[in-house]
Formats: C-alpha cells, sequence, structure tokens
C-alpha cells in the first residue's frame, strides 16, 4: 500500500511539528480548518494508550472551488487531510495521496488537479518536517 500513502519522518517534536505544517500550509494560502487529537479521545475512555495521533484536516477555498466546479461527487476527499504520528519509531506525517485516490476515476482534469493539490502538500511536508 506503498503507493497510497506519502509518509515523511520528522526530528521534531509532536507539537511543534504541528506547528510547523500550520506554518507551511499559510505559505501556500492552505489551512487547518479541524484538528482532531485521536489519543486525547482513547485517554478519555481510560485506556492506557501511549502514542499521540492527531488528524489534520486542511484545505485551500480557491483550490476546493476549483475542484468542485468539477463535480460535487468529488467532496468525498475534501478537505484534504494529514495526520501526525507519534510511536515508539518517532513522529511521521502522513498523507493519502490525492493522485491515488482521484486516478481511479480516469476523469483527466480530476487528475491533473490531484497532481497540483498532492505536489504543494507534500512540499508542506518537506518543509514542516
Amino acid at each position: 500500500m506503498k503507493h497510497f500513502e506519502y509518509v515523511v519522518e520528522s526530528g521534531k517534536e509532536f507539537e511543534k511539528l504541528i506547528e510547523d505544517i500550520d506554518t507551511a500550509l499559510k505559505n501556500i494560502k492552505f489551512k487547518i480548518v479541524a484538528r482532531i487529537d485521536i489519543h486525547n479521545n482513547i485517554l478519555a475512555k481510560g485506556y492506557d494508550f501511549k502514542k499521540k495521533v492527531s488528524v489534520l484536516e486542511i484545505c485551500n477555498a480557491d483550490e476546493a472551488y476549483e475542484i468542485l466546479e468539477l463535480g460535487t461527487d468529488i467532496s468525498i476527499f475534501l478537505p484534504c487531510k494529514f495526520t501526525v504520528t507519534e510511536d515508539e519509531t518517532g513522529v511521521k506525517i502522513r498523507m493519502p495521496k490525492p493522485t491515488y485516490l482521484l486516478n481511479h476515476y480516469e476523469k483527466e482534469e480530476w487528475s491533473k488537479l490531484a497532481a497540483k493539490v498532492e505536489d504543494l502538500l507534500i512540499g508542506v511536508m518537506q518543509e514542516a518536517k
């Protein structure tokens, strides 16, 4: 399943990495529209959970508009998503690759937009790490 995701390892602290992702996103006019700290939900249920997992829902209204103009059925892939994880192997950023998700539809205009957004987000991941 390596083609489905893009993964970057980081030497930064978990929260610092999320701050740096936010900064890098702002540089390309994207923003974090939601953050879900899954590990806190698990801890709140009383589990002894040592890992950290945050889901960052990210969006750029201009890109979303361009994508949705092609059809609202593509909306199931919005907003884009990063996960930031910390476990015994370190801190990582993960992203499901837009090209992998949208190329299955075999619509050229979707594939072009997916490649454009994917390149932007890979740049963010590389900058933030």
